[in-house]
């Protein structure tokens, strides 16, 4: 699956449309499906630590996984089926979406404070320590009011991942839009959100030249992207912060957390909540300011 390269056009804000509360997990299955055996392997890499490859070093608690075994599952399983230009954009899609399945969390902004973030989207240095403090491994916003380049943006997944063969952090997001998904990725660091996006595609650059690979789909586009993906930055900053206002739908007092493995005769493992939970964001400030 080659990854279209946007129309050259802003984000931009559009009237609110109905949103279905299950097209998320809609995504998710459809993913499951791709790669029945992901669940079994990633309990199998919870069990016994880094594999024998030597590429899994032991990784930061605030992810799953590193991302190369997310990398291992997708090529055993697309052994094959897909070329190798393709095995990296579905590896970052199931570490996002399977990471996702084990919280299943759906992040619901109050109109007014989704407005105050694009009106005023991240600027300067990434405040790269704080992206640790996500209040999950991985979150779904939604995103009812904005488009992305000129196509609905529904919502986005969002995860901070480690590269544990470079030793970097990576936060990558997987856009939701009307006609399909999207991912865009950028190193974590004392950089911007522009460097950030640009150290990467020197690197995938970078990859393809020594695997004789196409670079027509890198294109040098990291100003454009950037500053599209500021205001999703900001609302990760939102999330991110200790004050952060996050509430159940439905039982008060209750905070997201990342699911504990439960013991079983075959060891530990991580099982996934039965459908998402739903969180609000800013209601009490956004009534406030609305």
């Amino acid at each position: 699956m080659n990854i279209p390269p946007p129309p050259h056009d802003g984000p931009s804000l559009r009237i609110s449309v109905e949103i279905d509360p299950l097209r998320p997990a809609r995504v998710l299955e459809r993913a499951w499906k791709r790669f029945p055996q992901a669940g079994q392997r990633i309990n199998k890499y919870l069990q016994e630590g880094p594999c024998t490859c030597g590429e899994c070093k032991p990784w930061p608690k605030w992810c799953l996984l590193p991302a190369s075994c997310f990398g291992h599952i997708v090529t055993d399983e697309l052994q094959g089926k897909e070329g190798l230009e393709n095995i990296y954009y579905y590896m970052i899609e199931l570490a996002t979406l399977a990471t996702w399945r084990y919280s299943q969390g759906i992040y619901l902004f109050h109109t007014s404070v989704l407005s105050e973030i694009i009106e005023a989207p991240f600027v300067g240095v990434l405040p790269a320590e704080r992206f640790h403090h996500l209040p999950q491994w991985c979150v779904y916003a939604d995103t009812p009011n904005m488009t992305w380049f000129g196509d609905q943006l529904v919502g986005f997944w969002a995860h901070l991942a480690w590269d544990s063969i470079r030793e970097a952090e990576v936060l990558v997001f997987l856009l939701d839009k009307g006609g399909g998904l999207e991912m865009r990725v950028l190193e974590i660091g004392p950089w911007s959100v522009r460097e950030g996006i640009q150290r990467l595609v020197d690197f995938a650059r970078e990859q393809c030249l020594q695997n004789n690979l196409s670079t027509d789909e890198l294109k040098d586009d990291a100003e454009e992207i950037a500053t599209a993906l500021a205001p999703l930055v900001s609302m990760l900053l939102v999330l991110c912060s200790d004050a952060a206002e996050i509430e159940h739908e439905h039982i008060p007092g209750l905070r997201p957390a990342n699911p504990l493995p439960k013991k079983t005769r075959h060891g530990l493992k991580l099982f996934a909540p039965v459908q998402p939970t739903y969180w609000r964001v800013g209601k009490t400030s956004g009534a406030l300011l609305g």
